[in-house]
């Protein structure tokens, strides 16, 4: 590689990077005459910082270290540092900004069909290995990730977040470092409060408890109406996290069928609480993960009458609840719920942040036994992400930033949809989701998904396989996509390469 003469490099450089008036003749004689007369140790220094970059220590836009601290860790000189730099600018790994320094460069100019030059096979994937990786990420800034059920962190209101997080916190002084025990926050419990008419419950501050998450809420519903080895009935598909969690507390999961028009089978829910024991159901109301399934009013109020006469607790996810398409959000199973039995959980983690951990319940009749259990396995959630949630809630700025992302991820599942449909063999089967960003594709009966999802991510394509969302494994022509990724012509060359995947396949059967 030829690099041009130290004088080329140096005065530019200079200019660039650093204020040429701290540069005193001295200093100008030995750093001009501190070049190496080889090139082999800048290099040597370039092949460990390209390792760096490569093994992902440093990702796209991190800084690197300064030049001086280079200096420092590999014992060069000042010239050699800055020859190591220019030799990983020249190859496009990283970028100058001047009086900043430099950086990992956003590997934009890689072309897509290299992403998708799939690899042979390694050793096939376990349901367990698939699983594991939904739930730890694949791992890799260059999957296209349609597999975790996430949602799309570039649109989320983070800057905005940010700033209340950090002005709630100074201004709550010693109480932002404070537990806030259950039920949690007063604030926050007041804002979900005013919001409980939209979803047809009207529920006050008392009847709430925060918890770190929606899952969590779940969690501490089960253990304080079951015990270890009850029966729980959940819809079939259903979300992967609820059988993980259903066998990591000992409960026995009861599959009903679901489909993905008109949801639960009731008769067969029915006649599974006279022959199985059913202690208690597990059901999203609204927008299903993964089917997307929005139950209707009838049956929202034939499950809660179900539930006061049998005296069987029904814990409700409506999670996805506040991302409908249509123009009023539904109403949820508790809003037909007289005597207590049903306890609604949901979060902000599916709409707004995932990572502020922000979920509450409604337990009903069980709100008591609900917060000791809280208190006895997590003791409270965060204190300064209720207050910074609670304050988004209370500005109006939770509701205008829901206007813009509904609309948003509806046109991306229509997108989608219509993407699979147009890429995928005649044969398959999208849902047709009314709200959330989640799409479910049944394939021909002889396609393995988990095979598939292998042959995806040998692609940099992560996909979610059938089987996750079952407690034995069914499902397994099926997949669950993930609309929430902004529409790009790579995520629809994505969906056009797992299509031509199917077809392969489909053909070769």
């Amino acid at each position: 590689m030829y690099i041009p003469p130290y004088e080329q490099i140096v005065i530019p450089l200079i200019n660039r990077f650093f204020d040429i008036s701290n540069f005193s003749a001295i200093t100008w004689v030995i750093f001009t005459t501190s070049m190496p007369k080889n090139g082999y140790l800048h290099e040597k220094v370039a092949e460990e910082a390209a390792r760096l970059i490569h093994s992902g220590a440093f990702r796209p836009g991190d800084k690197l270290p300064s030049v001086r601290k280079l200096c420092q860790n590999y014992g060069v000189s000042l010239t050699t540092a800055v020859r190591a730099y220019l030799e990983l600018e020249n190859i496009g790994l990283i970028e100058g900004r001047p009086k900043s320094g430099f950086y990992v460069r956003a590997q934009v100019q890689r072309r897509f069909k290299e992403t998708l030059t799939a690899r042979p096979l390694s050793t096939p994937v376990t349901l367990d290995q698939v699983r594991e990786r939904m739930v730890t990420g694949e791992g890799d800034a260059d999957m296209i990730s349609f597999g975790p059920g996430c949602p799309n962190p570039d649109i989320l209101p983070v800057a905005k977040l940010g700033r209340l997080l950090g002005r709630v916190a100074r201004e709550a002084g010693s109480a932002g470092v404070t537990c806030t025990l259950p039920p949690g926050s007063e604030m926050l419990r007041r804002q979900i409060s005013k919001r409980s008419p939209e979803f047809g419950c009207t529920l006050s501050p008392d009847e709430i408890s925060v918890t770190s998450g929606c899952l969590e809420a779940i969690r501490i519903a089960l253990q304080t109406t079951t015990s270890s080895g009850a029966v729980i009935a959940i819809e079939s598909p259903t979300n992967y996290g609820f059988v993980q969690l259903l066998s990591s507390l000992g409960l026995r999961a009861y599959e009903v069928p679901s489909n993905s028009v008109t949801g639960i089978d009731l008769d067969a829910l029915e006649a599974a609480r006279k022959n199985c024991g059913i202690s208690c159901l597990l059901i999203t109301s609204n927008f299903s993960n993964p089917l997307g399934t929005m139950l209707s009013d009838p049956q929202k109020k034939r499950i809660a009458e179900m539930a006061a006469a049998w005296k069987m607790p029904v814990i409700e996810d409506d999670v996805y609840g506040d991302l409908y398409f249509g123009e009023r959000r539904p109403k949820t199973i508790k809003s037909f719920d007289s005597g207590g039995w049903v306890i609604l959980c949901s979060s902000f983690s599916k709409t707004l942040a995932p990572g502020y951990r922000v979920g509450w319940a409604a337990p009903g009749r069980f709100l008591e036994g609900f917060k000791r259990l809280q208190f006895a396995g997590s003791i409270a959630p965060p204190t300064p992400t209720q207050l910074a949630m609670a304050e988004f809630l209370r500005s109006g700025g939770y509701e205008h930033f829901l206007r813009g992302v509904r609309q948003m991820y509806h046109r991306s599942v229509v997108k989608m949809r219509e993407a699979v449909i147009e890429s995928f063999p005649k044969s398959t089967r999208p849902s047709q989701p009314q709200g959330g960003f989640l799409l479910w594709v049944e394939l021909d009966r002889q396609i393995d998904t988990i095979h598939l999802y292998q042959q995806a991510v040998q692609a940099k394509i992560s996909l979610a396989p059938g089987p996750l969302f079952s407690a034995h494994g069914n499902y397994t022509n099926c997949v669950r996509l993930n609309c929430a990724l902004t529409w790009s012509l790579r995520v629809e060359k994505a969906i056009q390469y797992i299509g031509e995947l199917v077809g392969k396949t489909s053909s070769e059967c």
